[in-house]
C-alpha cells in the first residue's frame, strides 16, 4: 500500500522529472554547469565573478583601496575568506544538481520500465508536460481512464522505487 505522503512525494518528483534531467531551466543552473567545466580557468573565472558581483569589498576599483597597508591587508583577508566560502557554495549547489540528475535518471527508468499504457501516461504528463485532454487524446483514452491510470501508475511507481531503493 501507498501512503499518502509517499504519493504527494511522488507527484512532485515527476513535476521536476523534465527540469532536473534537461537541467534547462530558467534559473541559474546552466551558468553552474558551464562554469564548472571550464576546469583550468576555473579559479581565474570565479575570482572575476566574485570581485565583481559579490566581493564586500570592491577591491579592484582605486576608489575603495583603504589609506593605510594594514587597512588593504584587512581587505584582502575578507576577500579571499569571502572568495573561498563563495567558491564551496557553487561547489556544493553543482553536487547538488549532479546528485537531483541521477535521481531523476533513476525516476525515468522506473517510469518507463511501467506497463505501457502507465508509462505512457506519466510520460506525456509529466515529461512531455502534455495537458490531461491532450494526454487522453493521444492516448485514445477518456479522461475518467487518464485520471485512474494516472493514479494506479504513480502508485506502482512508488512501489518500484521503494523496491530498487530496498535492492541497493
Amino acid at each position: 500500500m501507498v501512503s499518502k505522503d509517499e504519493y504527494k512525494t511522488m507527484v512532485q518528483r515527476l513535476k521536476n522529472l523534465n527540469k532536473d534531467l534537461n537541467g534547462t531551466g530558467g534559473d541559474e543552473t546552466d551558468f553552474f554547469v558551464k562554469l564548472c567545466r571550464l576546469y583550468e580557468d576555473k579559479k581565474v573565472n570565479l575570482m572575476e565573478i566574485y570581485a565583481k558581483y559579490y566581493s564586500g569589498a570592491k577591491v579592484t576599483n582605486t576608489a575603495f583601496v583603504p589609506a593605510g597597508p594594514s587597512d588593504m591587508t584587512d581587505y584582502m583577508v575578507h576577500f579571499t575568506e569571502g572568495y573561498d566560502i563563495f567558491v564551496k557554495k557553487i561547489e556544493k549547489h553543482y553536487a547538488e544538481l549532479v546528485q537531483r540528475r541521477k535521481e531523476a535518471m533513476r525516476l525515468f527508468t522506473c517510469m518507463v520500465s511501467l506497463p505501457l499504457s502507465m508509462s505512457s501516461v506519466l510520460y506525456l504528463t509529466y515529461f512531455k508536460r502534455l495537458e490531461p485532454d491532450e494526454v487522453s487524446d493521444q492516448l485514445y483514452m477518456s479522461r475518467s481512464t487518464y485520471y485512474r491510470t494516472k493514479q494506479k501508475a504513480i502508485q506502482l511507481l512508488v512501489i518500484r522505487c521503494r523496491e530498487q531503493e530496498a535492492n541497493k
